[in-house]
């Protein structure tokens, strides 16, 4: 997000259309640094990236492009609470959530 924008003094109207330019780079941004760390840190080449990146297409469309469907199927099937580490970012500490981001598996991950 801009951090020049104070969303406290935009229109509720200019606030949504701000978000809605947003998702326009933020999922290319992400599908873009899990390829880059599988293929630095797991060694995928062209591929296998390949590959990847199509199952992200299909969980997205599986999932109705609903960004909570994916976060919770997300949780469900790999124990990963993805939004835990974001939310320790912003200050939150995760002070609701459980101490690791394995949602109570000890994966670490």
């Amino acid at each position: 997000m801009n951090s020049k924008v104070d969303p406290g003094k935009m229109t509720p109207a200019k606030y949504i259309y701000m978000r809605k330019q947003q998702m326009k780079w933020m999922a290319p941004q992400i599908t873009a640094g899990i390829l880059l760390a599988l293929h630095r840190k797991c060694g995928f080449g062209y591929e296998r990236c390949a590959r990847v990146y199509e199952q992200i297409a299909a969980i997205e469309e599986e999932c109705g492009w609903d960004p909570a469907r994916t976060l919770e199927t997300c949780l469900t099937e790999t124990g990963v609470r993805v939004l835990e580490k974001i939310k320790r970012a912003e200050g939150d500490n995760g002070k609701d959530k459980q101490a690791d981001d394995t949602g109570g598996n000890g994966s670490g991950v």
